[in-house]
Formats: structure tokens, C-alpha cells, sequence
């Protein structure tokens, strides 16, 4: 499983690096809308469609990122998305029935992938792109790597188990550490870090331990769309990961609200 997840790895992830450094402002926001066009095909499923309903979801989630305007707006609907994602989180076994209904599930999607994608859209607009991709790519990463393996190495207590009990508090605490490190030695490299000005630097910390709790809440919900679906993974088009959903989850919580954070908290 590990050996498969490790290959399957190297192989995309310099293709879609390259992607998100190298391609110009039109087909970076093509690149963004195909991939969440695959992830609404996943998404589709949660909501019991199947066939060219299920595809023309998918292309809908697509088109909408290709076609509406990148906004603040969308941002803050995502934040107000994720609180509720986090309640809904926390009072798991027991859920609305609404989340067995496709209708609502359909449009959740919307509101959980299209922030997503507009928000690395805005961010590419940014002047200090590619080291604000790296934070954020860095930040989810090493949450999920810390957790991933320290949890496996000491994750006894469990950290939700009727969402995913595979998850830990050990491994909660493995992806903070590493995060913190990770965001430190990322000042540090951009030349930002300094110590003769430690509020900004405590501020940091906190904002990346934030952002550690809102990588977690992604996936845990992930997890729980899919227990009230009753699979394992949203599909099997990544070896040893599950599909895309399954590795964007994350992504999909982080992106918005660093961005909201970044670009309109005036830190870029």
C-alpha cells in the first residue's frame, strides 16, 4: 500500500508542480477546472448519480470554475461552508438526512471545489506566487505526511473513529510539529523571518496551527461524506490513494481560507 502510494506520488506530483508554476494565466485556470471537473465526477457519487449525470456534473463544476469571476465572495462562502462541515463533523454517527439527499449533496460540491479552484486562481495573480503555492502546498503536505506517519507509529488514541479510525491524536500532533517547522524554515527561506519582530512571527505559528485544523477538518469530512455513502474512496483512479477527492480533501479546505488570509488579510 505505502509502495504504491509512493509511486503513485512521484509520478503525479511533478506533473501537476509543473502545471501550477509553468502554464500561462488562460490554461493554468483550464488545468484547475479539468481537474475539478474529475473531482465533481467523484463528488457525483456521494449523490447517487450515475452515467452521464454523473459526467455532467463533473463538466459543470468545471465549467463553473473556467467561467465565473474569481471573488472575495467566493471565500467567504467557503469559510461559512467549513464551519458547518465542522459541526456536522463533530455530531458524527448522527447527521441530517439531507445528507443522503442529492440535491443538497450537489450543491455542498459546489461550494466545497469551486472556492478551491478560484481561490489558487487568485493566488496565481499574486506577484509572489510561487513562494505563496510552496506555503500552501507546504502546509498540507506536511500535515498529512506528519500525520500519516506518526500516527502510524504511535496513534493509539483515536482522534474521531466513527469518521476515520485510522486517524489519531499522535498523528494530529506529528503534522502540527512538522508544520510549524515546515513555516518557520519558510520565512526563513523567503527572507521574511525575524526574530527582533516576534509577534509577526508568533502569528505565523498560530495562523499555520490553524490551518493544521483546517487541513484535519477537510479530510474528516471527506471521510464522512463518504461513510454516509458507504465506500472506502471517492474512486480508484490513483492507485494506493483512492481517487482525486481523496488527496485534494485538504486542498479543498486550506486553499480558500489561506488565500482569504493571504490576499485580503494583506499578507502578500
Amino acid at each position: 500500500m505505502l509502495r504504491s502510494r509512493v509511486i503513485t506520488a512521484l509520478m503525479i506530483a511533478p506533473l501537476a508542480l509543473a502545471a501550477l508554476l509553468l502554464l500561462d494565466a488562460s490554461a493554468y485556470v483550464l488545468f484547475i477546472a479539468a481537474v475539478l471537473a474529475v473531482c465533481g465526477w467523484e463528488w457525483a457519487n456521494f449523490a447517487y448519480l450515475r452515467g452521464w449525470s454523473r459526467i455532467a456534473y463533473g463538466l459543470l463544476i468545471g465549467l463553473i470554475t473556467s467561467f465565473v469571476p474569481p471573488s472575495a465572495w467566493w471565500l467567504w462562502i467557503s469559510l461559512m461552508t467549513w464551519v458547518i462541515a465542522g459541526y456536522l463533523v463533530l455530531r458524527f454517527p448522527k447527521y441530517p438526512a439531507t445528507l443522503r439527499r442529492p440535491t443538497p449533496i450537489l450543491a455542498l460540491g459546489v461550494v466545497v471545489m469551486v472556492p478551491a479552484g478560484l481561490a489558487l486562481v487568485m493566488l496565481q495573480s499574486q506577484p509572489n506566487y510561487a513562494a505563496n503555492l510552496f506555503l500552501l502546498l507546504g502546509l498540507v503536505w506536511c500535515a498529512d505526511i506528519g500525520a500519516y506517519f506518526t500516527g502510524r507509529r504511535w496513534g493509539k488514541r483515536k482522534l474521531h473513529p466513527a469518521v476515520s479510525p485510522g486517524k489519531s491524536w499522535a498523528g494530529v500532533y506529528g503534522g502540527w510539529v512538522i508544520t510549524l517547522v515546515f513555516v518557520l524554515l519558510w520565512r526563513v527561506q523567503t527572507g521574511l523571518f525575524g526574530l527582533s519582530n516576534w509577534k509577526v512571527e508568533l502569528f505565523w505559528l498560530l495562523m499555520a496551527s490553524g490551518m493544521v485544523f483546517v487541513s484535519i477538518l477537510g479530510d474528516l469530512a471527506m471521510s464522512m461524506f463518504k461513510r454516509v455513502r458507504d465506500i472506502k474512496d471517492s474512486s480508484q483512479l490513483l492507485p494506493g490513494h483512492g481517487g482525486f477527492l481523496d488527496r485534494l480533501d485538504s486542498l479543498f479546505s486550506v486553499a480558500p481560507i489561506l488565500v482569504l488570509c493571504l490576499v485580503y488579510g494583506g499578507l502578500v
